[in-house]
C-alpha cells in the first residue's frame, strides 16, 4: 500500500503505475483503485497522528545518535520528540541536529533503552518538548528516581519514592529555592548487612572541575542492634577537602559528639544506639582538580552483625559551589 512518506510535495512527481500512484493515461479502472489506496494512506496515517514520518532512512552511529543523508538539520529541530524503530519502538527527545556534509548528525536522550544497529527508521512528534523551566500547577508524585537539568516549580507537594538528583534550582510555591546547586535526597530506606563499603542509592553527584563547593548533609541511622554501628567514607577521586561532622543519638537527654576527617580517609565509624536513631550531620569544603569528578557517600556496617544497619528516608547532602 501506498504510504504519505513515500508522496512527493510535487505534483508530478507523484505517477508511479496505479494504485500507488496516479500517471498520465491509466485505465479506468485504476481511478478506482488509486482513489481507495489514497484513502487507505490517509486513514493509517490518521491513526498514528502525532507522529511524522519524513521517509528520510536513519543510520546508527551510537547508542545515542544516528545520522540522515543532507541537511534535515530543521525537521530535526532541538526539543522535538522522536520515535525510534529498533529492536524495539524507542521514545525520546532530540538534544541537537548538526549538518556536516553529506550528512546530518542527529542526537537525542532517550526515555529508555538506546540506540543499536537494529535501526530502522524514525518519526518525529508533531509536539517539541518546552525548552527552560517547568512549572507543574498541582502535585507531583515519582515513583523512580527523578533527575533534574533545569529549573521545576511546583505549586503542590512533591512525593518521590526514589531519590532526587537536582542540578539546578527546585523552587516552591511561594517562589523560594529549596536548594541552588546540587541536592540529593533519599526516597526510601536502605539497609546493608555487610562491612564492605558500598555506594549509597541516592547520596551523590557530579562536581565541576577546578571549582569550590560547600558540602552539608544529614543522615539518619537506625540498627535493632548496638553491634554493628555505622561505617562510611566520602569519596571524590581528583579534589581535596576538609570537613567537621556532629553525630548524636536522638531522644530524651540529646548529646552531640564531633570529628573531623580529610581526603585522605578510608573510613570512620559512629555509634548506632539500638533504642535511638543516630543522626549525624556534616559541613565539607571541597577544591575539585582539573577533572572534577562524583562525589558520593559509601557506608556498611562497622563491625559484622546479622541484623542490618538502615539508612533512612529522607536522609539527604547538598553541594553549593562557591567558585
Amino acid at each position: 500500500m501506498a504510504n504519505i512518506k513515500t508522496w512527493s510535495t510535487t505534483a508530478a512527481s507523484n505517477n508511479s503505475t496505479a494504485p500507488d500512484g496516479w500517471p498520465e493515461g491509466m485505465a479506468p479502472s485504476d481511478v478506482n483503485n488509486a482513489a481507495r489506496e489514497m484513502m487507505a494512506a490517509l486513514r493509517t496515517q490518521h491513526e498514528d497522528a502525532s507522529w511524522i514520518d519524513l521517509g528520510d532512512t536513519p543510520t546508527y552511529a551510537s547508542a545515542t545518535t544516528f545520522t540522515i543523508a543532507g541537511d534535515v538539520t530543521t525537521a530535526y529541530a532541538a526539543n522535538r520528540r522522536i520515535r525510534a524503530t529498533d529492536s524495539s519502538t524507542l521514545y525520546g527527545s532530540i538534544v541537537s541536529s548538526s549538518y556536516g556534509a553529506p550528512n546530518t548528525t542527529v542526537t537525542v536522550v532517550l526515555d529508555s533503552g538506546s540506540l543499536s544497529g537494529s535501526l530502522s527508521a524514525v518519526a518525529l512528534g508533531i509536539l517539541t518538548e518546552k525548552a527552560g523551566p517547568r512549572t507543574i500547577d498541582g502535585d507531583l508524585a515519582v515513583t523512580g528516581d527523578l533527575p533534574v537539568t533545569g529549573d521545576v516549580t511546583v505549586t503542590g507537594d512533591v512525593t518521590v519514592t526514589g531519590g532526587i538528583v537536582a542540578g539546578a534550582a527546585i523552587v516552591g510555591s511561594a517562589g523560594n529555592e529549596v536548594d541552588s546547586g546540587l541536592f540529593a535526597i533519599k526516597g526510601s530506606d536502605e539497609s546493608v548487612s555487610s562491612t564492605t563499603l558500598q555506594d549509597d542509592d541516592d547520596l551523590s553527584f557530579t562536581l565541576a572541575a577546578s571549582s569550590y563547593y560547600h558540602v552539608t548533609g544529614m543522615l539518619r541511622i537506625t540498627c535493632p542492634s548496638a553491634t554493628p554501628d555505622f561505617k562510611f567514607a566520602f569519596i571524590e577521586a581528583d579534589g581535596t577537602w576538609q570537613a567537621t561532622y556532629i553525630y548524636a543519638s536522638a531522644g530524651t537527654g540529646f548529646s552531640a559528639n564531633a570529628g573531623a576527617f580529610g581526603e585522605t580517609m578510608t573510613s570512620e565509624a559512629l555509634p548506632v544506639s539500638a533504642t535511638l536513631a543516630t543522626v549525624f550531620t556534616f559541613d565539607i569544603n571541597v577544591q575539585t582538580a582539573g577533572a572534577g569528578g562524583v562525589f558520593k557517600l559509601r557506608w556498611s556496617q562497622n563491625t559484622s552483625d546479622a541484623t542490618a544497619v538502615t539508612l533512612k528516608a529522607g536522609s539527604w547532602m547538598k553541594a553549593t559551589k562557591l567558585a
